[in-house]
């Protein structure tokens, strides 16, 4: 059978661990045979079948084999999302054999299956209330007594169990208890992500307490934390270990990202706004001793920004201190993060004040001449060619991927401001020679700029006189030359892949310029090479057809591209 096909042999101990990779892969399989038994079978009867294999591997553990009893496990975790919460006595019985096997005695491996099992059934649990506590303490005697083997499942299952019954553990004693878990788990052995796993499952939790209450949980797990993080970055050392620093990232990472707690709009405390505003020094100091660390700086920028989306305008007076490190650490250490973390705050509080409005421009009007600066050719004689110019840009694709990006939210929320500045021209120049960027991200938010700017020009939405002028003039000198870029990936010099999202942009450039846009196209086509002249011609007289759908464009182009392809017409 399915169940007895998932057992273990007996001799998996002298395995390759290339051999039990295939075991487990022929594992799914049999999962995937269960669920489909489940469909024709019924749940009743084929749940039936696997609580007789858990009795009959329960009989065969007390002789030391336990073996039948995980394979059976893992047949009832198979079946575990099919099942709705009215079927109550084989779950329970399933429950009860799990919860009531002997720490002491039983093997980490089967610990492991069995506490991942019972969390599988945690949607149930959530109508059976009353069957949580003994999986919750089988879960954390496991955590706490069964070994390194089986913590990390344990964790897991954790927060499974607190994610699908939250609405019954956010009172007394699970709210205490879990607490006392949470901090308690800090003298075992575990790795950084496993106590992510249990943060994460306290975060649910604790989302749905009263704020006031709330914010004592949030305090209690993240003085610990702070305190290390604060050791660290004390030591005599010269720099702290970035492992372990980021180790301490992660968890309040896990604190800001899931607990959410309902706030009114207009109150002035936030839980999560008052743990960034404590954590806040220290990160300033994380970045002091770690600024060339780009790992450490990412993880630093996740905990502000899971910060600034969880409490939202509850952490605008922060702002103006925040964006002005950003753009510090920014002009000394280019990190694509920093740049992220603007477009977070752009895309989060833009319109709230004028302070953090201002906070927000000044801050990328000194990143951009940051990034400007940085992607300059090495030499005159490189920067006098394509190759050398693709170069210098594609040495920093993770910077031009978030600052094209940053640069779009800029666009839609402060369009005058943008349109009128230093950054505009320089950031315009950027895009035509983006076009051609081999790296996959920073090309498509070269492109999605490039379309954005061409959509401004149509709606015409939140510019004035000035404002307009300028973006009509930018966009007629950069379409062009976009043009016979996009036309050059699409023929040959970018990968097939990229090609709807250039039929994207040159429909932009069309419908942005009916005039003079079809006279562009015949450029652009008429600068490849001559002998794709003729594999332009069908689809250029398709594009240039106004009453062409957008599937008749997309279908023409990639028959250029195919042609030109296997033709090798354009390297």
């Amino acid at each position: 059978t399915l169940v007895g096909a998932m057992v273990l042999p007996a001799d998996a101990g002298r395995w390759s661990a290339d051999s039990l990779d295939d075991f487990r892969r022929f594992r799914y399989a049999c999962a995937d045979g269960l669920s489909d038994a489940f469909k024709v079978a019924g749940g009743e009867a084929t749940l039936g079948v696997v609580v007789e294999a858990v009795r009959a591997g329960l009989a065969a553990l007390s002789s030391g084999a336990w073996q039948p009893l995980d394979g059976a496990l893992h047949a009832a975790k198979a079946l575990a999302s099919h099942f709705s919460p009215a079927a109550e006595e084989p779950i329970a019985s399933l429950l009860g054999a799990i919860c009531g096997l002997p720490l002491a005695t039983a093997s980490p491996e089967l610990l492991h299956t069995a506490v991942l099992c019972a969390s599988g059934y945690a949607p149930w649990l959530h109508a059976h209330p009353e069957r949580l506590g003994g999986v919750l303490s089988f879960a954390s005697s496991c955590l706490s007594a069964a070994g390194a083997h089986v913590a990390p499942a344990a964790c897991i299952a954790i927060k499974n169990v607190c994610d699908a019954c939250c609405e019954d553990l956010c009172c007394e004693p699970w709210v205490g208890q879990l607490l006392a878990l949470v901090l308690g788990s800090a003298d075992l052995p575990l790795a950084s992500a496993d106590r992510v796993e249990l943060l994460q499952g306290a975060g649910l939790v604790y989302s749905l307490l009263p704020v006031a209450q709330v914010a004592g949980c949030l305090s209690a797990l993240a003085t610990p934390m702070l305190e290390r993080l604060a050791q660290l970055c004390a030591q005599d050392a010269s720099a702290p270990a970035s492992s372990e620093v980021t180790a301490q990232l992660d968890q309040l990472v896990a604190l800001a990202r899931y607990c959410q707690p309902a706030v009114p709009e207009f109150s002035d405390f936030h839980p999560i706004s008052s743990l960034l505003n404590a954590c806040w020094p220290l990160l300033c100091l994380v970045h002091t001793h770690l600024a060339r660390d780009s790992r450490c700086m990412e993880k630093l920028c996740r905990v502000i920004k899971f910060s600034v989306r969880t409490a939202s305008s509850h952490v605008a007076p922060l702002m103006p201190q925040l964006l002005e490190a950003l753009a510090s650490w920014f002009e000394a250490h280019a990190h694509s993060c920093f740049l992220y973390m603007v477009h977070v705050c752009a895309s989060t509080l833009a319109g709230h004040s004028q302070a953090v409005d201002e906070a927000i421009f000044a801050t990328y009007s000194r990143m951009s001449a940051r990034v400007v600066s940085l992607l300059q050719p090495a030499s005159a004689e490189a920067a006098a060619t394509q190759a050398g110019q693709l170069a210098a840009l594609g040495a920093h694709p993770d910077v031009l991927e978030d600052f094209f990006e940053l640069s779009v939210v800029l666009l839609g929320r402060f369009p005058n401001q943008l349109l009128l500045s230093a950054s505009w021209p320089p950031l315009a120049q950027l895009v035509a020679p983006c076009a051609l960027l081999q790296h996959k991200e920073a090309w498509r938010a070269c492109l999605n700029f490039a379309e954005r700017l061409l959509g401004a020009r149509v709606k015409r939405v939140d510019t004035d006189a000035a404002a307009r002028g300028v973006l009509d003039a930018t966009a007629a000198q950069v379409s062009p030359l976009l043009a016979r870029q996009v036309l050059l990936g699409v023929a040959g010099m970018l990968p097939q892949s990229h090609v709807p999202q250039s039929c994207a942009v040159l429909r932009a450039v069309l419908e942005s310029f009916p005039e003079h846009g079809p006279t562009w196209i015949r450029d652009a086509c008429a600068a490849l090479p001559p002998a794709a002249h003729t594999e332009a011609a069908p689809m250029l007289e398709v594009l240039l057809l106004r009453a062409a759908t957008e599937r008749e464009v997309r279908n023409a182009v990639d028959a250029f591209s195919e042609a030109c392809r296997r033709r090798r017409l354009v390297q």
